[in-house]
């Protein structure tokens, strides 16, 4: 998986299906909202935004049998006018910019091109500083349609602490008919974003905040919770350098895991998880098109109490990565809770 893969403005239908319908209103244009705009929480506080009051975040739509996407690592904000629906899909990139912004921003949005969905993006000549943030800005300039999704405009940002983050504006197709109206409201909110209290946990031994799971997290590795209606996914990400690829280690927690994974052929592994003897099971994935081999591991662990079951997965893209997230699985430990 890469930085791309994480938090890619191609969403599909996911975008699409929430464009498709807008709720009444009497206005008949993005000019017609309300002025008396409205500070809005992305990420759960790792950004701020300026938005109208008719604004309302929503998670992106999710499966049935799946857990809604946790809110640190995207959110959508949704803003109806009459038929007209423009909304911002917002992601955590899980990824850095140590180095030139704008220069690693500018291939990234290059990297978005080969979407055949998309013509040519045009990336800003510079980052500019918006309120202690470097905000880097993009525009499609040809086709931009996903499903029924129009791309108006996106903007990569870099944090105060380095990382990155990502906002994709969209139109449905009445919003076409009212492009002026839409690029302002859109320019007005980008000109309000701020950095937001929130720092990403790293590099200590922690416990993620409203769960009861504790864990060693090296430098440059985060974690937070997915929960599901009676089952929790726990995911560590790598936070890698914008543009390079990273894997992901994921713990899910509950009564119905997943078919494993791993091939007949897989090796085994001897590893103590939360306490209990196991076994990994190993293999690799071979490089294709000149990439690097791709690395799997996944262990269940039974639970006597209650029945459940941790099921501990990852990918990882270099042979440091597999054991930094060994290394992570192996200092996880649950605390008693209600919860898995």
């Amino acid at each position: 998986m890469n930085t791309s893969a994480r938090a890619s403005i191609v969403v599909g239908c996911l975008i699409a299906s929430v464009l498709l319908w807008a709720h009444p209103s009497p206005a008949a244009s993005f000019a017609d909202l309300p002025k008396d705009w409205q500070d809005v929480s992305l990420l759960k506080d790792r950004l701020w935004i300026r938005a109208p009051k008719a604004a309302r975040l929503e998670p992106t739509p999710f499966g049935i049998m799946e857990a809604p996407p946790p809110s640190e690592r995207q959110i959508l904000v949704v803003i109806d006018s009459g038929p007209l629906r423009l909304v911002a899909f917002v992601s955590e990139m899980f990824c850095v910019s140590p180095v030139d912004f704008t220069q690693l921003g500018t291939a990234y949005v290059k990297g978005l091109e080969q979407d055949p969905r998309l013509d040519r993006l045009s990336a800003a000549p510079n980052a500019t500083n918006v309120n202690g943030l470097e905000i880097l800005e993009y525009e499609p300039r040809g086709k931009a349609r996903i499903a029924d999704a129009n791309l108006v405009k996106g903007a990569l940002i870099r944090h105060p602490d380095g990382s990155v983050q990502s906002i994709a504006f969209f139109v449905n197709d009445s919003g076409l008919a009212d492009l002026p109206a839409a690029h302002q409201l859109v320019t007005d909110m980008i000109a309000s974003l701020k950095p937001g209290p929130r720092q990403l946990v790293t590099g200590a031994r922690v416990q993620l905040a409203g769960t009861n799971l504790n864990l060693d997290l090296p430098p440059d590795y985060t974690a937070y919770q997915q929960r599901g209606p009676d089952f929790d996914v726990y995911w560590i990400e790598h936070l890698v350098t914008l543009n390079q690829p990273a894997g992901r280690l994921g713990i899910y927690s509950g009564h119905h895991p997943q078919r494993p994974a791993h091939p007949a052929a897989a090796r085994a592994q001897r590893a103590v998880l939360f306490g209990v003897d196991v076994q990994w099971r190993v293999w690799e994935e071979p490089a294709t098109r000149g990439g690097a081999v791709i690395f799997h591991q996944e262990a269940f662990v039974p639970v006597p109490a209650g029945g459940l079951t941790r099921h501990v997965f990852f990918t990882a893209v270099t042979p440091a990565e597999r054991a930094a997230f060994e290394r992570i699985a192996e200092t996880a430990a649950f605390q008693p809770s209600s919860r898995p």
